[in-house]
């Protein structure tokens, strides 16, 4: 239930924002290093406001990053995961910072064409665009892990997604 409050806080989010108060002087727009008030997820409290997943596939070192993470993977990778780099097709969402340590990490979604609710990939993108880990999540199934990423890597991203 999170993972749909987020990606339609992602699709609706700015709608919303422009009917919701702005922050006043004493009341600052909560950032990724700060939680809410009201304990919500760091990534709701802060509006995306980076590339989309397909702009950053367009750029080779996220590409390459992006297939050496499939490459990886010993167990089969759903088709729609490994053919986006070639279609790009998926909902316009942007992309945002996530603090990992002491620097900002990119995080980015996709998800599977014409199933989004069902079919949902979590990409995240070291600083420098050159290594990538992901949090495949499939109603009914299991969370997967792509990229073997360390448990700060996972904390990042499940603090950002939950």
């Amino acid at each position: 239930m999170l993972r749909l409050c987020f990606i339609l806080l992602l699709l609706f989010g700015t709608a919303a924002a422009a009917q919701e108060p702005k922050p006043t002087a004493q009341e600052p727009k909560p950032t990724a290093q700060e939680p809410t008030a009201a304990g919500e997820p760091k990534a709701a409290a802060q509006e995306p406001k980076g590339p989309h997943l397909a702009d950053l596939m367009k750029q080779q070192t996220y590409r390459e990053a992006w297939e050496a993470m499939l490459r990886a993977e010993t167990l089969p990778v759903p088709d729609w995961v490994t053919s986006y780099v070639t279609t790009l097709d998926s909902p316009p969402i942007p992309s945002f910072d996530v603090p990992v340590g002491s620097q900002a990490y990119i995080l980015a979604f996709t998800c599977k064409p014409n199933d989004c609710e069902n079919h949902q990939l979590f990409v995240l993108f070291a600083p420098d665009g050159r290594h990538a880990w992901a949090l495949l999540l499939t109603a009914g199934g299991e969370p997967r892990w792509l990229g073997n990423p360390d448990d700060d890597i996972k904390g990042a991203m499940r603090g950002s997604i939950e």
